[in-house]
């Protein structure tokens, strides 16, 4: 999907997706470990663990990175379907044969067989719980972007003010000032447009180059003549600047 293009999830932990990645496994691996800890022990459970990872990563980046963008993002359901159900019966084998052959022969040392239904069906549940889990969290990074690629790509707005509807160039709106349940819209050819609504569900409507830079206003950063710790200066107006804005905020990416 094109719109995708430049997507960056906001869930990155320091903006890093290595480092978000190497986290949640991390996470994951401890939960699940004290979760399905059994009269074994804590260590066993550590262990089992530990060796189910690979198979379980093997589903979730299969998934994540060829099953989605190639077939579930292009509407192709029926081949998505059935390699996905084709990953997680080859990842259930896989864990099947690392349970048997490195936990319960060598750890625990039972005699149960290789190829059990039970432990299959088992392995496939978990599996697909996981591939599930991480594919959700992607998903609504993905819908999220797309929300927000939405708004930014209309460029007018509809301000409705004093039972009018206003259609308004966003890129024209210099700041937006709010007076409680008003706000007031400030135009680059000087004209004022005052309408019923709030500062922050205005702002929803709008790109991402606007931003609170005070309670009292939403500015548009394209306009932005100067600024300094104190104030911002658009056109011929001086704001005021929030203590919480950065420098970084100000400037356009």
């Amino acid at each position: 999907m094109q719109q995708l293009d430049g997507y960056q999830p906001k869930y990155y932990v320091f903006n890093s997706k290595i480092l978000s990645h190497i986290t949640f496994w991390i996470a994951y691996y401890i939960t699940f470990s004290f979760i399905w800890s059994s009269n074994y022990g804590l260590t066993a459970s550590f262990f089992l663990e530990f060796i189910l990872l690979p198979p379980r990563m093997l589903a979730v980046y299969s998934t994540l990175y060829w099953l989605l963008p190639n077939f579930l993002l292009k509407k192709r359901y029926s081949s998505f379907l059935i390699l996905f159900i084709s990953t997680l019966l080859i990842c259930a084998f896989i864990q099947r044969v690392f349970i048997h052959f490195f936990y319960e022969e060598i750890f625990i040392q039972s005699n149960s067989h290789l190829w059990d239904a039970r432990a299959l069906i088992k392995a496939s549940v978990l599996i697909n719980t996981t591939v599930v889990f991480v594919l959700c969290i992607k998903l609504l990074g993905i819908i999220e972007f797309l929300l927000g690629f939405t708004k930014n790509q209309q460029a007018t707005l509809n301000i409705k003010s004093n039972r009018k509807t206003y259609l308004v160039e966003k890129d024209d709106i210099l700041y937006i000032e709010g007076l409680g349940n008003y706000v007031n819209y400030y135009l680059k050819n000087g004209d004022k447009i005052t309408s019923y609504n709030s500062i922050k569900k205005t702002l929803e409507n709008l790109p991402d180059h606007f931003i609170r830079s005070h309670k009292s206003f939403v500015i548009n950063k394209k306009h932005i003549t100067s600024f300094n710790q104190d104030s911002i200066q658009i056109s011929e107006q001086t704001l005021p600047r929030s203590k919480s804005l950065t420098d970084n905020d100000l400037l356009l990416n």
